[in-house]
């Protein structure tokens, strides 16, 4: 459960058990250099978007450690009011942190409605993100 100005939001039972020890353990089975990158992205994404940062997860083939060497690395970001300009921002900064440490990061910004909507219909997407995902904030 996420709070974001009194906004209760479920993001998944296995979500939910994340704490900080769990969500480290899991980074360190994450390439050292991926998870200094994700880190990085996250914080950078979190002063970007201060309050309309609801949840960030990592998620995909990094997440169920099963990255190749042609795996992005994809990042969920629900926000409150997505905006064009957000996606706009994080399509920028993911376009640095290509150039300056040859990755490919693929950012997601998901308005929370339509996040809830995924959570009502349990969309694939949704599944994937709450069983697998892990949190970055």
């Amino acid at each position: 459960m996420f709070e974001n100005g009194g906004l209760k939001i479920h993001l998944g039972e296995k979500a939910m058990q994340y704490d900080v020890q769990t969500r480290e353990r899991t980074l360190k089975a994450i390439p050292q250099n991926v998870t200094q990158i994700v880190r990085k992205f996250a914080s950078e994404s979190r002063r970007i978007l201060k309050d309309q940062l609801v949840a960030e997860y990592l998620f995909g083939s990094y997440a169920t450690n099963t990255p190749t060497a042609l795996s992005d690395i994809d990042i969920l970001i629900v926000v409150s009011g997505n905006a064009p300009e957000l996606q706009w921002q994080m399509s920028g900064l993911a376009s640095e942190y290509s150039l300056e440490y040859d990755v490919c990061i693929s950012p997601i910004l998901q308005d929370i409605e339509v996040w809830k909507k995924n959570q009502r219909a349990h969309t694939l997407f949704y599944q994937e993100v709450t069983t697998h995902g892990i949190p970055l904030c």
